[in-house]
């Protein structure tokens, strides 16, 4: 691959790999996901799965088991230095655990 169709496809390829969003553990069910980035310098690009708890565990408790809120590691490309970080958080009752790649 040529310098600029690398750098091309790195800039292409902003949402986090699908291999990093890991599957739920037992008892979580998933309602729902999605995918999207945000505009401007140092946009973010994510994945999220919208979870809902094990039954008879209170929604800030199961999410709570999906910690840590936030974790970030290398995303792994030699030549995309973004990191890719993990977040829990609760919106209207659903767990959300949103993987993200900042462009920063």
């Amino acid at each position: 691959m040529t310098p600029l169709a690398a750098l091309l496809a790195f800039h292409e390829a902003t949402l986090p790999p699908a291999r990093a969003v890991p599957e739920p553990p037992p008892g979580y069910t998933v309602l729902d996901t999605g995918k999207g980035c945000g505009n401007g310098h140092g946009a973010l690009c994510w994945r999220t799965l919208h979870l809902s708890g094990p039954p008879g565990v209170p929604t800030a408790e199961a999410a709570d088991r999906l910690r840590p809120r936030q974790r970030c590691e290398p995303n792994g490309y030699l030549l995309d230095r973004r990191d890719v970080c993990t977040e829990v958080s609760i919106e209207g009752g659903t767990i959300d655990y949103t993987v993200l790649l900042s462009n920063e």
